[in-house]
């Protein structure tokens, strides 16, 4: 629960008010199998991604980690994949103010996010990064999103220190 608070904390600190995370601590064994059962087939809305150095004009793709597995082949940043919830209190600007941050605290200095809408309570997200195939950390839910944020953006800069490891 300490990161929840932490994440609240940081969204006050930010001007964004207290978010309203609780419950989504921790993913249990059926939230893991609803996740996984959530398919690029549930009803999207429209297919544009957002990068995060645009203004936060965000709208939706049809598969979120899809896009950002290709955008993380091809630039040497994290790309970041949202599955929002239908219950998420945290809005997707506030998602990228505070990944943002948190990215950049940790070193990454080129990031994308790319939303989609998930048809369970919870919002999951993932990290991806890495050429020639690429890695990936995740699914977080939304209260431990910031400790994979900065494991992500460690684990890219060490590949990209280390290309003879093919990354």
């Amino acid at each position: 629960m300490a990161l929840v608070d932490g994440f609240k904390s940081k969204a006050a600190a930010l001007g964004l008010g207290a978010l309203a995370l609780s419950g989504v601590a921790h993913a249990d064994d059926d939230q893991a199998r609803q996740y996984a059962a959530v398919t690029a087939e549930s009803p999207q809305q429209a297919n544009f991604s957002m990068a995060a150095s645009t203004t936060p004009d965000i709208e939706l793709v049809s598969f979120a980690a899809g896009d950002a597995i290709r955008w993380a082949a091809k630039h040497d940043g994290v790309a970041v994949s949202v599955k929002l919830g239908t219950d998420s209190l945290a809005t997707p600007e506030q998602i990228v103010q505070i990944l943002s941050q948190e990215l950049q605290d940790a070193g990454a200095s080129s990031y994308t996010f790319y939303f989609e809408q998930n048809d369970i309570e919870a919002t999951y997200l993932s990290y991806h990064y890495g050429k020639d195939g690429g890695a990936s950390e995740g699914p977080y839910l939304l209260g431990d999103a910031r400790s994979g944020a900065r494991r992500a953006a460690q684990q890219n800069a060490f590949y990209l220190d280390h290309p003879e490891l093919g990354m």
